[in-house]
């Protein structure tokens, strides 16, 4: 049995600056990825909405409240008390908000775990696909398109895709 604390874990800012703690490798998991996050007021979970196409997520809210955006045409989204959990299925985008005036954290769990494929909400400079796929390179992160195949070096410099979610 693996135990280990939230401090036990080294802290991962996201380009959010929300407090993003991996517990998957602390806890040697090999089926499950799991993180704890900490939210301060207005904070986001990622910088654009994302999905996995081939990992499904639950997150479990354990204190304050989150707001989960979906790309849906009206806008749809779901707010969570603490101890209410979401699940969002294999590529489903979701963005997730502390739109409270308190700190909100939870508990991010991906199955199955060896799934990395990262979609973000980026429009593509040659096809204009608004979703792209993120890339892990000996240098950053990358992307490349899944429908034209444009291969590029950043995807924070992309236009933000999918305009029916928004925070």
């Amino acid at each position: 049995m693996q135990h280990r604390t939230v401090d036990d874990c080294d802290q991962t800012a996201t380009r959010t600056d929300a407090d993003r703690r991996p517990l998957t490798g602390p806890l040697a998991a090999t089926d499950v990825a799991v993180d704890h996050c900490r939210l301060g007021p207005g904070e986001q979970l990622s910088p654009t909405p994302e999905g996995y196409v081939d990992r499904e997520a639950v997150f479990l809210v354990t204190e304050g409240t989150v707001t989960f955006h979906t790309p849906v045409a009206d806008g749809d989204s779901v707010t969570l008390p603490a101890g209410d959990a979401v699940r969002f299925a294999r590529g489903e985008f979701q963005l997730a908000v502390n739109d409270g005036d308190e700190e909100a954290e939870l508990l991010a769990v991906g199955a199955p775990r060896d799934g990395d494929e990262l979609f973000v909400s980026r429009v593509c400079p040659a096809c204009e696909t608004e979703a792209v796929r993120v890339v892990q390179r000996e240098d950053g992160r990358g992307f490349v398109c899944p429908d034209c195949g444009e291969d590029g070096d950043d995807p924070g410099s992309l236009e933000n895709g999918m305009g029916g979610i928004s925070p």
